[in-house]
């Protein structure tokens, strides 16, 4: 019990790589007033913050309530699973690709995190600033970049030259799907960023 009250004390001590006033905010705002299974399974990154700390809250709940004969590696177990999800929590808001994930996953989407923070600014400032960070890196590092050849290309390609020496030729029936699957992608990737 003593290493869990130490482990949420460093916890609160701790300060997230962003330090901000909207991260401590977050982390201590209310339960959401909708039920997660009645909004077709959309979670903010908020609501995920609000699970890890009631899965602490059990944890703590559950090991003060162990009687004394319990093995001391079940309490050393719940203590280490305590002291995990405290470590997760706190490194939650040092990467975008958490919300970029939500933002791409279209069973979350963009729409629907913004309806979740339609009502607190500061969150939907946020939440437009990821979507713009995003676009960014994706232009950046993926809007531009040449597909590279295959091997499959590459053996469609010596197929060709086989076929001038009287071989059979063969097609590879995958290749007209990979300049669609691109185009594709950047496709998806145009109508998230209207």
């Amino acid at each position: 019990m003593k290493a869990i009250i130490e482990a949420e004390q460093d916890t609160d001590n701790e300060k997230p790589v962003k330090s901000s006033r909207k991260s401590r905010r977050r982390r201590h705002r209310k339960a959401p007033e909708h039920d997660p299974d009645d909004s077709g399974g959309q979670f903010s990154d908020g609501d995920s913050e609000l699970i890890f700390r009631e899965l602490q809250s059990d944890i703590k709940q559950n090991l003060m309530a162990l009687p004394d004969s319990v093995s001391p590696r079940i309490k050393e177990g719940l203590v280490a699973a305590h002291r995990k999800l405290s470590d997760y929590y706190t490194k939650f808001d040092e990467s975008p690709f958490y919300l970029w994930a939500s933002l791409l996953d279209p069973r979350i989407s963009f729409i629907g995190l913004k309806q979740d923070y339609k009502d607190d600014e500061e969150l939907l400032s946020s939440l437009n600033k990821s979507k713009e960070d995003l676009h960014d890196y994706y232009t950046r590092y993926y809007a531009n970049a040449v597909p590279q050849q295959t091997s499959i290309e590459l053996s469609s390609t010596s197929t060709n030259l086989n076929s001038l020496s009287g071989s059979p030729q063969k097609r590879s029936f995958t290749t007209r799907y990979k300049k669609a699957r691109v185009s594709g992608v950047r496709n998806h990737m145009c109508s998230l960023m209207q």
